[in-house]
């Protein structure tokens, strides 16, 4: 059977204790009437309706060949028919299922858009804006070039491609590794930025080497673009990225758990 069908909601939400319900949620309006929206607010909104659409394709677009196939491309193992992962892995499967791997020429993500019949066959505005800036997201390596915990902001320079971006994400305006960096996807909106929901961290010592050895295997490989950069740096991570772990407050440095789960999915 598939796992639940949501990408783990970040903990920029979950920290917050906001569900996709229970926030009593305004729905984001153009109309002058409609009562304005901090960034914030519009952020968390625009990531709650992200989460729905998240949901709907997995359940309707991505079936368990769709994820194997991914599986397959991120170096992952399939024993017994079930992908091996680790839990907080899990996301990053997801999300390339999503909006990278193609089967009959098309990703699961403009699959479901053409089941609406098109962009504008979404119900909203605020939806429509979301769907083409999903459908436009692109992938990279960055660093956090700086934050703002007070605004839940976080600006970004982008090691692949160049320039920068300001996201909204609570756990990365409260990193204490400024310089450190994330290989993510990046939705970009008119009012706001965010991830689509999965990340790959790197300290800041191994980023000049993750961006090396990227430049060093993408000449090796034939595959489309996307899906090459989004295999090498996966695997990438899984060598030498940062785990997940916790702050000793002892020693103020990051411990990786010992007790990771694997989870068999699929």
């Amino acid at each position: 059977s598939l796992p639940p069908p949501s990408l783990p909601r970040p903990a920029a939400e979950s920290d917050m204790g906001l569900g996709r319900a229970g926030r009593g949620a305004r729905v984001i309006s153009s109309r002058a009437s409609a009562p304005a929206l901090s960034p914030l607010e519009e952020y968390l909104e625009y990531r709650d309706m992200q989460l729905e659409i998240n949901d709907d394709i997995l359940r309707g677009y991505v079936d368990a060949d769709r994820l194997k196939a991914a599986a397959r491309l991120l170096g992952l193992r399939i024993r017994r028919g079930k992908i091996e992962i680790e839990e907080h892995d899990i996301p990053a499967l997801y999300d390339f299922s999503i909006s990278d791997l193609r089967r009959g020429g098309k990703t699961a993500l403009e699959s479901y858009v053409e089941g609406l019949g098109g962009v504008e066959g979404a119900a909203g505005a605020a939806r429509r804006r979301l769907l083409r800036a999903m459908l436009s997201a692109k992938t990279s390596l960055y660093r956090i070039a700086s934050r703002d915990p007070g605004a839940g902001t976080a600006r970004l320079a982008d090691m692949v491609g160049g320039g920068t971006v300001a996201i909204h994400d609570r756990t990365m305006s409260m990193s204490p590794h400024t310089g450190s960096g994330v290989f993510t996807r990046i939705i970009s909106l008119p009012s706001t930025s965010m991830t689509a929901g999965a990340s790959a961290p790197f300290a800041r010592r191994d980023l000049r080497r993750a961006l090396s050895a990227y430049r060093r295997l993408e000449k090796r490989s034939d595959r489309r673009p996307e899906i090459k950069r989004y295999a090498l740096f996966f695997r990438l991570y899984t060598r030498f990225g940062l785990r997940p772990g916790y702050l000793d407050g002892r020693t103020g440095a990051l411990e990786r758990y010992e007790d990771s789960r694997t989870r068999r999915v699929g």
